[in-house]
């Protein structure tokens, strides 16, 4: 097993025994029993009461025999022992049980015949054997006397040899490690070798495994698909293999994975992996591909028995465990895999590997960045990872050591803390647990605090001042008094804020200013240049702030209540990685533990990916104002809740995302799932929500949530199994006039609000959710487009667009709705008075049942091409109504349904 090991592990035997018995001049007392030595070489452990021989002195007409008994507990002796001649080390197979290849779990021996005997040379000789110990407490393996996870250590004896019955000794040798010649392996194919005539659908971004079995022992060398064309372009043709263990007919553990490979369409496409493979043992062969959707980059198949399941992950890397799973078929997906057999090349200095378990699970495999590490094991910190013991002050030690360019490095393991961590504050910092750990990735487990982990520092201010000129919006500088702010240069960053004459009880810094519920119409910048008052930012502003908004109401006179001002964010936690951790609140599902997992503030440049935020009450992660964050494959279970979401980040531009899993949402009330607010420039992609299983009643929120947030573009969203509307009076017409559940609660799926505006969903799935599927209310929102969405089973209407939410687009997609509710929307005015404008739908199917395919009240709307579904149960096709003016539409197949649209060219 690859580790962080102590350094004498990974010494040769030959240096061990040159380097110790050469400075020892020891000699072994000859032994009729198993009885330890005096003295032991530097490096060596005790061979009693593991190791023993039948004789320790003999003659070369005679036998010796070489005993190696497991411990009490699972430990494992490595099926190779290594006996001394000269200066090399002949290789023996010991005979054991083979619980796992190459390991025995019970008595393993070796009996050297008189023949062998004579080949070695006369004289002291010695004989070793490897084992170690599973500590099921760390959930490790532990050498024989050390408290050190995965390491292991040599037992050694020695023994004399001569021709007669008399002995006699020869030097004392310096063996030098000599492998033995390895024979010819077999090569063999284990999983489905047949292009299949059919192809199938929706593999991107949706890892699938087809279980398998190998007919004899080896190792893995590769794995090979066949994918039918369609292909997406550069780059989404790219593919990745894994091999995963078997748990009960079920896929387990990751055993291995491959890097990215190019797809080469309608032919085999192979990508090399290595992994131990045993015989008759069954394992899952899996498939991930970075297609642009799911008519893309697919297997083909066959129809078949095969075993196959398939999850919600985004392509790039893989869990450890693959769950939870979404789907359980049968079918011959072309994937099979190629293994050698036959013995390996003997090392004098094996690294064994087994597992606890029959199922071998993937090697821990340390990757540091570089420079200094701090290992939070290791003195002074001297953490235990025991999932028991209080590493609070450990941890915050070494945290306290942190230097720019440092890691900090969590060993496998489950740490206990009582408070949260102290923060995280110095730049480019890599903060990472140890990966392919046998229990799973490192757990950071809470009992105490308000955060279990938290990087940066709260909002620092330098300087606060007014904008000098209105700034358009996509402007890339604006105007205002530097000197104010102490000063600006290129790389620091500004927050700029405005507030709304029109909604004046949120009151958010203290300073007098007038936001939303939601929040400021704002935005974070980095600098790019000053040029006396004037500041060029590195992207752009994402509203216009106009100097021109009144001023009357403010608390504090020196600053309006309304107009913008820019902020300086002082010292700003730059290049932190946060990597391959479970950050665990300490709650159980029911809305307790701490307040968050992980606590983001004032920070910049920010890298994470394969993290686990569980078990807290409120915010799984929370961040306030940053800049060009890169969020991937996190996962977020039992949060949410106090009108707080399980991912909230606020008051952020330029945010990536690639792969956000949020399920088991808390059973509280008003438990949100995903929330941007007020952040601006950003690319969410391959986000799942799912809201069940939920209690034993229905709880408010909402599913995902972007307030004051614009210019976001959202791929392959799915968003499922929101909360069902609670029992009257709840469930009664909004004040917008809509039917049915309450829209306005927040039981919805996909939620646009307040200003937010130029954001477009590609491929989003909207399903089964209490309330609207989608809905955009508040104010302010504009230029907002759902392309080739599936919209289904909501509780509501599957798309409500009401208030001033101007030149929404829906372009293609599907949408089905409920019997009596119109499916798309667009309403009478709820907060401002007056209808949306300019709404632009074409392209799209539209199915009832359902009282309207388009119910509007809106004004100068398009209706273009759009097909509603014959025989589906709609009462009327498109349904203009409560004065709507300016609406024209054509190429509608209305098919058979009525419609008092007019039919006209759009502008």
């Amino acid at each position: 097993m690859l580790s962080k090991l102590s350094s004498y592990t990974r010494w040769s035997l030959a240096a061990f025994l040159g380097a110790a018995l050469a400075t020892t001049g020891m000699t072994f007392t000859a032994l009729a029993t198993c009885t330890n030595p005096a003295t032991i070489p530097s490096g060596f452990a005790s061979p009693c009461p593991v190791f023993s021989l039948s004789a320790t002195s003999i003659t070369q007409a005679q036998t010796l025999t070489l005993f190696a008994t497991p411990q009490a507990g699972t430990d494992y002796i490595y099926t190779q022992a290594y006996v001394s001649n000269g200066t090399a080390w002949n290789p023996y197979a010991l005979a054991g049980n083979n619980a796992y290849p190459s390991y025995s779990s019970a008595l393993a021996s070796l009996t050297l015949s008189s023949a062998q005997l004579q080949a070695l040379s006369l004289g002291t000789h010695y004989a070793v054997v490897w084992d170690w110990l599973w500590d099921a407490t760390a959930g490790c393996y532990k050498g024989p006397g050390l408290n050190q996870c995965n390491t292991g250590q040599w037992r050694v004896q020695s023994f004399n040899l001569t021709s007669s019955a008399t002995p006699t000794p020869t030097p004392i040798p310096t063996p030098t490690p000599t492998p033995t010649p390895t024979p010819t392996p077999s090569t063999l194919t284990f999983g489905y070798t047949t292009q299949g005539a059919n192809v199938g659908t929706t593999f991107s971004n949706e890892p699938n495994v087809q279980q398998s079995t190998p007919t004899q022992s080896g190792t893995l060398n590769s794995i090979s698909v066949f994918v039918a064309s369609p292909v997406s372009a550069s780059p989404n043709n790219l593919f990745q293999a894994a091999i995963y263990a078997d748990n009960a007919g079920t896929p387990g553990n990751l055993l291995a994975k491959s890097a990215s490979q190019a797809i080469i369409p309608d032919a085999w496409t192979t990508v090399s992996l290595s992994a131990p493979l045993t015989a008759n043992t069954p394992y899952w062969l899996a498939y991930n591909t970075n297609g642009l959707d799911g008519s893309h980059n697919n297997l083909r198949y066959n129809a078949g028995t095969l075993q196959n399941r398939c999850m919600a992950y985004a392509f790039g890397s893989w869990p450890a465990t693959f769950s939870p799973i979404a789907c359980s078929y049968t079918s011959s997906n072309s994937i099979y895999a190629t293994y050698t057999t036959g013995t390996p090349t003997p090392t004098p200095t094996p690294t064994p590997t087994p597992t606890p378990t029959p199922t071998p699970t993937p090697t821990p495999t340390p990757t540091p960045s570089p420079g200094t590490t701090l290992n939070v094991k290791n003195s002074p910190y001297n953490a235990k990872g025991d999932g028991v013991t209080d590493d609070t002050a450990a941890i915050n030690s070494a945290i306290n050591a942190l230097q720019s360019g440092y890691e900090l490095y969590f060993p496998c393991g489950t740490y206990l803390i009582s408070s949260g961590l102290t923060p995280i504050t110095k730049n480019n910092v890599t903060i990472d647990g140890q990966t392919g750990c046998l229990n799973g990735r490192v757990k950071i487990r809470a009992t105490g605090g308000s955060a279990v982990m938290t990087i940066g520092h709260d909002t620092q201010i330098t300087g606060t001042t007014p904008l000098t000129a209105s700034a358009n919006e996509l402007a890339t500088s604006f105007q205002a008094n530097v000197s104010a702010l102490g000063g600006l240069s290129a790389g620091d960053y500004v927050f700029i804020k405005e507030g709304s004459a029109l909604y004046t009880q949120y009151n958010f810094d203290g300073d007098g200013m007038a936001c939303e519920v939601g929040g400021c119409r704002n935005d974070v910048l980095k600098v790019q240049s000053v040029n006396s008052n004037t500041v060029t930012v590195t992207t752009a502003l994402h509203y216009l702030y106009d100097i021109t908004l009144p001023t009357s109401g403010c608390s504090t006179s020196s600053i309006p209540c309304d107009a913008p001002i820019v902020l300086k964010l002082a010292n700003p936690t730059s290049g932190t990685n946060i990597h391959d951790l479970i950050l665990d609140g300490g709650g159980n599902g029911s809305g307790n533990g701490l307040v968050m997992g992980l606590l983001v503030m004032t920070a910049v440049d920010l890298t994470a990916n394969n993290l686990t935020l569980t078990n807290v009450a409120q915010n799984s992660l929370w961040g306030r104002h940053g800049f060009n964050q890169n969020w991937s494959n996190i996962t977020m279970t039992h949060c949410g809740g106090a009108q707080q979401a399980c991912f909230n980040l606020y008051r952020q531009d330029h945010i990536t995302i690639n792969g956000l899993t949020i399920t088991q949402i808390n059973d509280v009330d008003s438990s949100h799932a995903f929330a941007s607010l007020g952040n601006n420039d950003g690319t969410y992609s391959n986000i799942t929500v799912d809201k069940a299983p939920i209690g034993a009643y229905a709880r408010g929120g909402r599913m995902i949530k972007l307030d004051n947030s614009s210019y976001i573009t959202v791929n392959n969203a799915v968003v499922k199994n929101g909360p069902v509307c609670p029992q009257a009076p709840n469930c009664s017409p909004s004040a917008g006039g809509a039917p049915g559940g309450n829209v306005g609660q927040g039981y919805n799926g996909i939620d646009l609000d307040y200003y937010s505006s130029h954001n477009t969903f590609n491929t989003c799935t909207v399903t089964n959710n209490g309330g609207a599927g989608i809905i955009i209310w508040g104010w302010g929102e504009t230029h907002n487009t759902f392309s080739n969405c599936i919209v289904s089973g909501n509780g509501n209407t599957q798309a409500f667009i009401q208030d001033t939410d101007d030149y929404t687009t829906i372009s293609g997609g599907t949408y089905t709705g409920l019997t009596g509710i119109p499916i798309i929307y667009f309403s009478t005015a709820y907060n401002t008075g007056a209808p949306p404008t300019n709404g632009y739908i074409h392209n799209a199917s539209i199915s009832g049942p359902g009282s309207d395919g388009i119910l509007t009240a809106g004004n100068n709307g398009c209706f273009n091409n759009n097909t509603f579904v014959a025989n589906s149960g709609l009462s009327d096709a498109i349904n203009v109504f409560n004065g709507g003016t300016g609406n024209v539409g054509s190429g509608n197949a209305l098919n058979g349904y009525s419609s008092n649209l007019a039919s006209g060219t759009c502008p």
